[in-house]
């Protein structure tokens, strides 16, 4: 029989079953039997790459159990390596069987009277029995129609049909699969070998021999990012995929068997003695800490194209989220050093994504790194993960690229991953240092507590610490709470609001989470500001390759759940650690007044209906406001006579914006380190006043004993020199707020425009030190 590449794709074969042992019925042999045990002898005897490159195009078109005919069809460049794998076929569905090519046919034309020809031959050869003749007439008859012009369409349309069920809805299907190992690389191929070992042979199905070379090798990069990207490689993450989509639709509660209870924790007030206590704690230890900043994300729901640690905390200076943080780290990595002696450096690194690493990098390198040390600041880039579009853990490809496949983010849980990765948490732990915290982007006032709750975890012994805010009952925000296995052990973790809920309804608590006697929920909230213990963390990630537990949320089209309506992905979350520590970890909270919690997420038009109700909206306006504010407070509790704010309406672009307006007060890091350090810089207190017009900007090494402030006055000492505030009186016409004229709003900078108003500044009296002696500024 001659053989013409060209030509055949149509295999006529019979199935022998060995004689060893009982014969199967009739009905054990099913199509995609043949098809596993064909893919078998691919993968075996050909390998992965030509294995999936002849599994995209392969159909059994027909089994005949009475005859034990076969007819399959192959795309025609795989034909050769589909008759070897044919011939090579030992087992099916573990019963000892071998295949024989009776014929190869190169159209549906020729097939259908050709193949039936074997049926013939076939039924004459069965025993001459009643039984037996209506047998071979029922096969033949099944035969015809199987291999009928109707039930054999065009290549082409059976292959989009194919592909229709086993892609995103709107995906095109055409044969194009062809060998492609003349132009890959060797991690190329090491690549395709993953995709195909993970059942991912979908993703080649557009391609065609000898095209699109270039495209095909920016797959492979795009691949070896997410094999990279993810721990385990690609491999892992389809299989995690498939156990959580396969848990999801049957509706497995992460949380079944657990009995929610209060957690243990520590509340504390900004500037109260057990504060003052916790704090001097963690300041003790700060130059053997270490920071993780997790800043991935743009600032697209606040209106802001850029990168959000770029925005301005407030107007009045300018100064930006990132160059707190940073200035924040190393007020009190010089405090430390200076107690101690040392000259150590506080590692900050920053999680970063591809929205925000290039302009991070930039926004560092164009500003000196805001005066942190070459290597002490660290960037981390987050890859996306595939996105999954059915049960089986198919990747998606994109809808209208055949070269590409849709990723999405994997959550903030991947910090965890990238700390074990890159090896700081390792190099961190064998450098001695006591504990990492953990903060978002885009909260001023993090620093105001996370030196304190340090402090608690070094004395409370913690391993994991959440910082937390009050909570009211029911409130949409994530809660601290301690889960209560029925052999007696526990886990204390964040559990969503809406999880909390039915949890404890169902443990005996028939009106759920409720307010104490504080007039807040005993389940603090959480805000995702960690502090854990360094060497036990690093053990830990270590053991679980940086993987803390993954979740999946798919949205289901059909009742069934066994189609999605988009494609989903494996997330993580960061709070999630927990669930990786063992019974001996001591996990618990610290909770801080919620005025110390402010941040800044959401756009004017989102914030503005529930500022309207007198909540929150977490608006860039509001949180300038509560910046100043909480400068402000804290001098009030030392018990200076600071103005309060009032509340006041700025026109916007979006209507009538409510503000709580007081006095604009900016207490850099440089002039005070911990609530104690605050208290000596004002240390007659009852001689400080602050009217609610006034702005107030001090910096430096500055000691405030005596001062009638109505207006505007900036204060700033240098390093090495000292400046003495003692019998002051400013009083000129300051700076207001003046909201931005609707002809006016293009020409405002972006940072500035979403919130809604811009800095008018009437007159403002500077005084700047720089020679290193002790100044007095007075009348």
């Amino acid at each position: 029989m001659a053989y013409s590449r060209q030509k055949h794709r149509f295999f006529v074969c019979q199935y022998h079953v060995s004689e060893d042992g009982e014969a199967p019925p009739l009905d054990f042999f099913q199509p995609a039997d043949f098809v596993a045990a064909l893919k078998d002898s691919l993968d075996a005897d050909f390998g992965l790459i030509a294995s999936g490159i002849a599994m995209a195009g392969l159909r059994v078109l027909h089994l005949c159990p009475v005859t034990q005919l076969l007819v399959l069809r192959a795309s025609r460049d795989a034909a050769p390596t589909v008759w070897g794998a044919l011939s090579l076929v030992r087992t099916v569905k573990r019963v000892r069987v071998g295949v024989r090519v009776l014929q190869l046919l190169g159209s549906t034309r020729t097939l259908r009277a050709d193949a039936l020809s074997w049926w013939a031959k076939a039924t004459r050869l069965l025993p001459q029995t009643a039984e037996a003749a209506a047998a071979a007439k029922l096969a033949t008859a099944a035969a015809g129609a199987a291999l009928s012009t109707d039930a054999l369409p065009a290549p082409s349309r059976a292959r989009r049909a194919e592909l229709r069920r086993r892609t995103p809805e709107g995906a095109d299907g055409r044969v194009a699969v062809a060998p492609m190992s003349s132009w890959m690389s060797d991690e190329e191929r090491d690549l395709a070998n993953v995709l195909l070992s993970a059942n991912q042979e979908h993703l080649f199905a557009k391609w065609a021999a000898g095209e699109d070379t270039d495209k095909k090798h920016a797959f492979f990069e795009q691949i070896a990012m997410l094999e990279k990207g993810y721990p385990g490689g690609i491999a892992a993450y389809v299989a995690k995929a498939i156990e959580l989509l396969e848990a999801s639709a049957k509706g497995v509660n992460p949380f079944d068997g657990f009995k929610p209870e209060v957690p243990t924790g520590v509340k504390l007030d900004v500037g109260d003695a057990e504060f003052d206590k916790f704090e001097a704690a963690g300041l003790d230890k700060f130059h053997k800490s270490a920071f993780v900043l997790v800043a991935g994300g743009l600032g697209e729901r606040l209106g802001y194209g850029g990168i959000k640690v770029s925005l301005p905390t407030e107007t009045t200076t300018g100064r930006c989220y990132l160059q707190l943080y940073v200035e924040q780290i190393l007020a009190r990595q010089r405090a430390a050093n200076a107690k101690h002696g040392t000259s150590e450096v506080v590692p900050l690194a920053i999680m970063t994504s591809g929205d925000t690493h290039d302009a991070t990098e930039k926004l560092l390198a164009d500003n000196a790194n805001f005066g942190a040390a070459d290597g002490q600041i660290t960037l981390m880039r987050q890859e996306k993960v595939a996105a999954i579009f059915d049960n089986d853990g198919h990747i998606a490809p994109e809808d209208d690229d055949a070269f590409s496949v849709q990723t999405k983010p994997h959550g903030h849980g991947d910090v965890h991953a990238m700390l074990l990765t890159t090896g700081l948490a390792r190099k961190w732990a064998d450098e001695g240092r006591s504990h990492i915290v953990f903060f978002q982007d885009t909260n001023s006032l993090c620093f105001t507590v996370s030196v304190a709750a340090m402090g608690v975890s070094i004395l409370e012994g913690y391993t994991f610490n959440s910082i937390a805010v009050p909570r009211t009952a029911k409130e949409a925000v994530g809660a601290i709470t301690r889960l209560v296995r029925e052999d007696g052990s526990a886990l204390t973790i964040n559990v969503e609001y809406n999880q909390l809920e039915p949890m404890l309804k169902a443990s005996g608590f028939p009106d759920g989470d409720v307010n104490d006697d504080t007039g807040f929920s005993p389940f603090p909230g959480n805000i995702n500001q960690l502090v854990v213990d360094v060497a036990r963390y690093a053990e830990v990630l270590e053991a679980s390759n940086g993987l803390v537990p993954e979740f999946v949320n798919p949205k289901y089209k059909d009742a069934a759940k066994t189609t999605f309506k988009k494609p989903t992905r494996l997330e993580c979350m960061m709070q999630d650690f927990p669930r990786n520590l063992g019974a001996d970890d001591v996990v618990g909270f610290t909770q801080f007044p919620d005025w110390t919690y402010s941040p800044v997420k959401n756009a004017m038009a989102d914030a503005k209906p529930k500022m309207d109700e007198g909540m929150q909206g977490r608006s860039a306006a509001e949180g300038e406001m509560e910046m100043y504010e909480s400068a402000a407070r804290q001098m009030r509790a030392l018990g200076c006579a600071v103005a309060k704010p009032v509340p006041v309406s700025l026109a916007t672009e979006v209507g009538e914006l409510k503000l709580a307006v007081g006095p604009q007060i900016v207490l850099a890091p440089s002039f005070a380190v911990s609530a104690a350090d605050l208290r000596a810089r004002f240390p007659s207190p009852a001689s400080v006043t602050v009217s609610a017009r006034s702005t107030l900007v001090v910096e430096g090494d500055v000691v405030v004993k005596s001062l009638n402030l109505d207006g505007a006055l900036t204060v700033k000492a240098a390093p090495g020199a000292r400046v003495v505030i003692d019998g002051l009186t400013v009083s000129n016409a300051g700076q207001t707020f003046k909201p931005i004229p609707a002809e006016e709003v293009e020409a405002v900078p972006e940072s500035i425009r979403i919130r809604g108003f811009v800095v008018e500044r009437a007159e403002m009296r500077e005084a700047v030190f720089v020679d290193a002696c002790e100044h007095v500024l007075s009348e």
